[in-house]
């Protein structure tokens, strides 16, 4: 897949997101939905939340639920131009 075909998919990806959030800032995703929007494995988010601390989330009921705005900021934070 070429890097703008990515981005585009990306892009597309964040758009349908956020249409279907509130303009509330508390809407979540949760572990799958967040697994399946970066197309990446249990232990990479692990990695993420954990270890290296980029991406908070809360625990309710056992379940980790993240941030729309914060998953937002990751993207934001590590998206490069080159």
């Amino acid at each position: 897949m070429k890097k703008v075909d990515t981005e585009k998919t990306i892009n597309q990806s964040r758009n349908t997101n956020m249409k279907n959030s509130n303009k509330n800032s508390s809407q979540f995703m949760n572990t799958r939905d967040v697994m399946e929007y970066f197309n990446i494995c249990r232990s990479t988010l692990y990695k993420w939340t954990i270890r290296e601390k980029q991406l908070p989330y809360v625990r309710i009921g056992g379940k980790k639920l993240f941030k729309i705005d914060d998953i937002n900021q990751l993207i934001e934070k590590n998206y490069t131009t080159s």
